[in-house]
């Protein structure tokens, strides 16, 4: 607080009352500090630097510089040598020491220096003088109001408009109205006349009796020219070494560090990150409902378990959310209109349990494309060529067809951008018109969903990606801060760190954008690591050729499913190569996870080498690159329950009946269908590629056990458990094998797009 007569004793009693709010926020240590003219208060979560030496406010030796600072400075060890070099001396490990020592070094371009999420205060005594500032992504919450008399600033909106000089009744009808739209109150606006909040990357500084100025120190990277962009390979090497750098640098803490765990592929992709940057247990917090269609628990354990991680599961259901009412109107002292609080409420108090720092995946759908909507808006962009009543026209006419070959509603807005406002809306205009026209306006200057004209697919593309980092990820950041700070849990984003959200707008849209799926590059990153789990929505497609043309397979690594999940073969490691002899299948080696070695020829043929043809459906990228991609199959198989076909999620017997109507259907063609030995030759292993109406192939991860064994028709034959002791080597492709398992890809041989992309 900063007032223009001084302060006095009740407002150093108003001080201290208005820090007890956010008394949840930081349960570990509290401080005030006043000279008359600014009074500071402060609740202190420790997370670096556990002892006194850390408290705050804190002050230089001279008194010249006083600072709260709420956040994580992530490079604070490299900006502390820095600062040593120029003379500066420190009395304690504590990050915040380092910015007050930073700012009073270098001033207000200390601030673009610093890589972490944070919300400080810095007050110049001798200048009575106090600047705000907020970091680039706006991760940490801070909110102001200011009259000519005082100026007061918090954590939390509720500690502002509580001032006894705040008119709490001067609601601004253009904010309400924009929150009624949007569910949240975006910066730099406030429901209160006179409130506001810093914008991310930005600076605001008052002096007593003077308006706030405000600037920009650091915003989010720009996308650069198309040609001067991140494609192909170059983007996921880029991408994930750049997420595994984040994660390792966002580990520094002086308390233990766990992790949320979705059955999404952000989190799972920051998890995998940690257990490959720790040599420490990994603590994973998960929660799952008793609504089938919105429950992840099930990805999420299969994901615990492949990365054994130590999860903790909690499971919410409808009384359980009645329950939080209370919670929730206490952590949300602002209106706030996101149902998805009540989730993110139980997770935090299921991690705070445990431990005080968390890592979340929050970010990767804004950096990277990775909503529907983007794919959504895209392929309607077209229509807005046209003028208003041709849409119209085209719209009506599409009324017979197929909902999933009709245009989009949305083409019968004026522009893209009031189509993508009416997105993010829960109230339409036309409904605020009618029961409350007065709040039918937008605040003066909020342009973000200003798009007017047809702009080309990548500029469409740049600007829902900058509309989503400004007005949607916001929400998210100020649900997740609210929720975890009120169990006094620090949530780390490493998906937000600079360096990762420099590198995203360097990556072209398409290598991130493929069709109607988003978030590729980072698909492809997790894919290294971790396979595809039960009830992840990953994309799927067809199965490799079967034709005789298209039949050589990939003699590469692979997991092995066993029947309480999936475990590293012993057998030990192998190399991705193309078995390119034009033979009609081969049995994968299970490997241990990221293993390399050698691949001996198979039975049928010899195995491709650098100088080799390979078959033409691979085309010339991959006769470039004898490494080349890993087939395209179906989602891998994992265990599933008794009697239910994991991989299409049916009833038992689908396959049985699938496998007699496809015998029927050969048989009304003309076609035998007969055992493989009447043939003249072994039955095929895994992937056997025998053309239409040809000798019977074993169905997808299995074969024949032997010769003349009886015929399986059709494609989908139920799945049998291998026997194990008749397993392949790992170092050879073995045709006619007598067993074989379902198997995942490991990270060798998803560098490039994964076999069930």
């Amino acid at each position: 607080m900063l007032v223009r007569d001084g302060i006095d004793d009740v407002d150093r009693g108003e001080v201290a009352a208005l820090t007890a709010l956010m008394a949840r926020r930081g349960p570990d240590d509290r401080g005030q500090w006043d000279d008359g003219s600014c009074a500071l208060g402060f609740r202190r979560l420790s997370v670096i630097d556990l002892t006194e030496a850390g408290h705050q406010p804190m002050a230089t030796p001279d008194g010249s510089h006083v600072l709260v600072f709420n956040g994580e400075i992530y490079n604070h060890r490299e900006l502390r040598r820095e600062l040593e070099a120029e003379g500066c001396r420190f009395r304690s490990r504590s990050d915040t020491e380092v910015v007050l020592l930073a700012l009073a070094t270098w001033g207000r371009d200390a601030l673009a220096r610093f890589n972490g999420m944070f919300a400080l205060a810095w007050y110049r005594p001798a200048e009575r003088a106090l600047l705000l500032a907020r970091d680039p992504v706006g991760i940490k919450p801070l909110s102001w109001w200011w009259s000519p008399e005082a100026f007061v600033f918090g954590s939390q909106y509720d500690q502002v408009v509580r001032h006894r000089r705040c008119e709490r009744s001067r609601v601004d009808d253009d904010v309400l109205g924009l929150y009624l739209r949007l569910g949240f109150v975006p910066p730099p606006y406030g429901l209160i006349r006179g409130t506001g909040q810093v914008e991310a990357g930005h600076w605001l500084e008052v002096l007593p009796g003077r308006a706030p100025q405000t600037g920009c120190f650091r915003s989010l990277a720009e996308a650069p020219p198309p040609a001067e962009r991140l494609r192909g390979r170059a983007a996921d090497e880029a991408v994930a070494e750049a997420v595994d750098a984040a994660v390792a640098r966002q580990l520094v803490s002086d308390v233990p560090v766990g992790v949320f765990l979705s059955g999404g592929i952000d989190s799972p992709l920051v998890a995998s990150a940690m257990v490959r940057a720790t040599a420490d247990p990994v603590q994973a917090f998960s929660i799952g409902t008793d609504d089938p269609a919105m429950d992840e628990s099930a990805a999420a354990r299969a994901y615990a378990e492949v990365l054994g991680v130590e999860q903790e599961l909690r499971t919410i259901r409808g009384e359980d959310a009645l329950g939080l009412l209370d919670d929730v109107a206490h952590a949300y002292p602002e209106p706030f209109g996101d149902y998805s609080s009540f989730p993110t409420l139980l997770v935090s108090q299921l991690a705070a349990e445990h431990v005080k720092v968390v890592l979340s995946g929050d970010g990767g759908d804004e950096l990277f494309w990775g909503y529907p909507r983007f794919a959504k808006v895209r392929r309607a962009r077209r229509w807005f060529g046209l003028p208003t009543a041709a849409r119209y026209g085209a719209y009506a006419a599409s009324k017979p067809l197929p909902t999933h070959r009709r245009p989009a509603r949305g083409i019968l807005f004026p522009t893209l951008g009031d189509w993508y406002l009416d997105a993010h809306s829960g109230v339409r205009d036309a409904d605020l018109e009618q029961f409350a026209p007065q709040l039918a306006g937008l605040p003066p200057g909020f342009d973000r969903f200003d798009l007017a004209g047809l702009p080309s697919d990548d500029e469409l593309l740049q600007w829902v990606r900058r509309n989503e980092l400004g007005c949607h990820l916001p929400m998210v950041l100020q649900k997740v801060d609210r929720a975890s700070m009120f169990h006094g849990l620090e949530v780390r984003v490493p998906l937000l760190d600079l360096e990762v959200a420099d590198l995203a707008a360097r990556v072209d849209p398409t290598a991130a954008l493929q069709g109607a799926t988003g978030k590729v590059v980072l698909r492809r990153a997790l894919a290294r690591h971790v396979p595809p789990p039960i009830g992840s929505r990953w994309p799927r497609r067809a199965s490799p050729s079967r034709s005789a043309a298209g039949c050589a397979k990939t003699c590469a690594p692979w997991w092995r499913i066993g029947s309480s999940g999936p475990t590293p073969s012993p057998a030990g490691p192998s190399t991705a190569r193309r078995c390119a002899a034009g033979t009609r299948s081969t049995s994968m080696a299970a490997t241990a996870r990221g293993g390399s070695g050698t691949c001996s020829p198979c039975s049928s043929g010899p195995t491709s080498t650098a100088g080799r043809s390979l078959p033409r459906r691979w085309g010339r990228r991959e006769a470039r690159d004898p490494g080349g991609e890993p087939p395209r199959r179906r989602l891998g198989d994992l265990p599933a329950r008794p009697g239910h076909d994991a991989r299409r999620g049916r009833p038992p017997g689908h396959r049985a009946r699938a496998a007699a109507r496809s015998g029927d259907r050969a048989r009304r063609r003309g076609h035998l269908v007969r055992p493989a030995a009447a043939a003249g030759r072994e039955p095929a292993a895994v992937g056997g590629a025998g053309g239409r109406g040809s000798p019977a192939r074993p169905r997808r991860g299995g074969s024949s056990s032997a010769p003349g064994s009886a015929p399986r028709s059709g494609r989908h034959g139920p799945p049998s458990r291998p026997d194990r002791s008749s397993a392949p080597s790992p170092t050879s492709c073995t045709s006619g094998s007598a067993a074989s398992a379902w198997r995942w890809p490991t990270p060798s041989t998803c560098w490039r797009r994964p076999s069930w992309w």
